[in-house]
């Protein structure tokens, strides 16, 4: 079978690329299954262009790096009709969670051989005449403010790690915008500061899972609204995430076809990258069941 392995150099100080070293050597062998592996390093500065066009050489796409990196593929994926799958090498690795991915070869070869497809969704955004995808979920508020922080330093520090100053800073100066929410042309919220999440996939950042009934095959996308006014609120509101009470304590959740956010200078993060500010409306819709993976959806089984 003919694999194509993607993966970031600069993922986890060079996970990604030892991790994509290693399952090409298994995947070539004769115990790995012989299969013909083409190699593509590059991270998300890398063309959609030339990963569509390697994508559409192959029969299976591996994304060694975090949920950055398979954001970027996901596109690829879906145009060239080729399944994915995640060798995790980031921070939180939220999709490989989702499919019971994991960094072993054995179960990478294992998968490609028993070739079982899942379908899964696609979210879209619109804002100012641009479209973009996400295939995890997006979010405005604190979490989106460090993201941005993050993405405008990049210091030399990985992992959680990294996220320790631009967190720090958030906490004393947070970032907590205005925000009215339509839900399928119903405002579910107008003119409230708080936390947004709207989702396609159940999994976040640390555990906290605030849209944890999200499914990546239902056709929808799921949103959670926390309102809130304080960096004290955003702890409690994480807590209550955790606990999966939210929306017993005031939280404005459910799901929609389509989702229209409006408000005014508020950061938005997607797949756990920055994604632009909002000034004025962000249109979230979702396309059902384009993306092929390769594995089994709710691989940890909760």
């Amino acid at each position: 079978m003919r694999v194509l392995i993607v993966f970031n150099p600069k993922s986890g100080r060079g996970r990604g690329a030892a991790a994509a070293e290693s399952a090409r050597s298994w995947l070539v062998s004769r115990e790995g299954g012989g299969h013909a592996v083409e190699m593509l390093g590059g991270g998300p500065g890398m063309s959609g262009e030339e990963l569509l066009a390697a994508a559409r050489r192959a029969e299976v796409m591996v994304v060694a790096g975090g949920d950055g990196s398979v954001h970027h593929a996901a596109g690829a994926a879906m145009g060239a009709g080729v399944p994915l799958y995640h060798l995790p090498c980031g921070n939180e690795n939220l999709f490989a969670r989702e499919f019971g991915m994991t960094r072993s070869v054995r179960r990478l070869s294992e998968r490609i051989a028993a070739g079982r497809i899942e379908r899964v969704d696609l979210g879209r955004i619109e804002a100012a005449g641009v479209s973009r995808h996400f295939l995890l979920m997006a979010s405005f508020g604190t979490d989106a403010s460090v993201v941005h922080r993050l993405d405008a330093v990049r210091s030399r520090a990985t992992g959680h790690l990294a996220y320790a100053v631009p967190s720090t800073v958030e906490f004393f100066r947070p970032h907590l915008p205005e925000l009215t929410v339509v839900a399928d042309g119903r405002a579910v919220v107008e003119g409230r500061r708080g936390l947004l999440v709207v989702a396609n996939c159940r999994r976040y950042a640390l555990g906290m899972d605030p849209c944890h009934r999200a499914s990546m095959q239902d056709g929808r996308l799921d949103y959670l609204f926390m309102p809130c006014a304080s960096s004290l609120g955003v702890v409690a509101w994480g807590l209550r995430c955790f606990r999966r009470v939210a929306e017993k304590r005031g939280a404005v959740g459910g799901g929609a076809a389509v989702i229209e956010v409006r408000g005014k200078k508020a950061a938005c993060q997607v797949d756990g990258e920055a994604g632009g500010w909002l000034e004025g409306e962000m249109r979230f819709t979702v396309e059902a069941g384009v993306v092929p993976v390769l594995g089994v959806a709710g691989g940890e089984g909760g």
